[in-house]
């Protein structure tokens, strides 16, 4: 499969499943942490940017 093509695919699988935006997909998916945000995204339903996702991330750290 071409890189592109699974590129297409993950960041429509990304929209799909947490009622993402195009630009919070890209950004999530372009961000080394995606496994750990994915989660968050996962466990917290209220939480649907990427921006919101980073704050909720960085809090836990803490």
């Amino acid at each position: 499969m071409p890189k592109n093509h699974a590129r297409k695919k993950e960041l429509a699988d990304l929209k799909e499943t947490f009622g993402l935006r195009h630009h919070n997909a890209v950004a999530i998916l372009d961000d080394p942490r995606r496994d750990a945000l994915c989660q968050v995204l996962t466990e917290y339903t209220d939480v649907t940017t990427y921006a919101a996702a980073v704050e909720v991330l960085e809090r836990l750290a803490s």
